[in-house]
């Protein structure tokens, strides 16, 4: 069920950093730590959010070769945040798989349908590539969360889906294997 958790996060990511999320998979090293922050108000993309999260040193918008709006880079004292949004074409049929990996996850059905609502409300995927990965003293986990609560988000990350409160909603854990 990780796996399958794994290769569905994989699809918010990048293409060019697909092929290293699979390549991890399938060798002795640990896949890159990666998130994902899925939120339905693409307006809140932009400096009046991101100015107010103090962990950021620097952060620089990402275009494609026609100018598009592609992600962002977010610089913080322990390393990067590299979010790509998924395009527009792609959202439905991840949200679907979302939704239906959700469905068949152990936890509370109270809490599924709320989740699942949630995943319905969604209109950005963001995933999210960490080098060189999470810190020990939290300043990234800390600026995801800040960030998600800012959009109003939920994030995935590790093995947990969290509310934008930081709840966390469902784990995907060992013990949910």
């Amino acid at each position: 069920m990780i796996r399958y958790f794994r290769r569905l996060l994989g699809s918010a990511l990048s293409r060019s950093r697909q092929s290293e999320v699979d390549a991890a998979e399938t060798s002795d090293e640990s896949p890159r730590d990666n998130a994902c922050i899925y939120f339905a108000d693409p307006s809140l993309i932009g400096s009046r959010v991101f100015d107010r999260l103090s962990e950021l040193v620097e952060y620089e918008g990402l275009s494609d070769e026609r100018g598009f709006a592609t992600g962002v880079l977010f610089t913080l004292e322990p390393g990067t945040v590299r979010m790509t949004f998924m395009p527009s074409h792609d959202i439905e049929q991840h949200l679907r798989d979302f939704e239906a990996f959700v469905q068949d996850a152990h936890g509370g059905e109270d809490d599924k349908v709320y989740i699942r609502a949630r995943i319905r409300a969604a209109r950005v995927v963001a995933g999210c590539v960490i080098e060189p990965g999470f810190d020990d003293d939290g300043i990234i986990a800390t600026f995801l969360f800040r960030l998600s609560s800012e959009w109003n988000g939920m994030l995935f990350g590790g093995s947990d889906l969290y509310d934008s409160d930081g709840t966390e909603l469902l784990s995907f854990g060992p013990a949910s294997e």
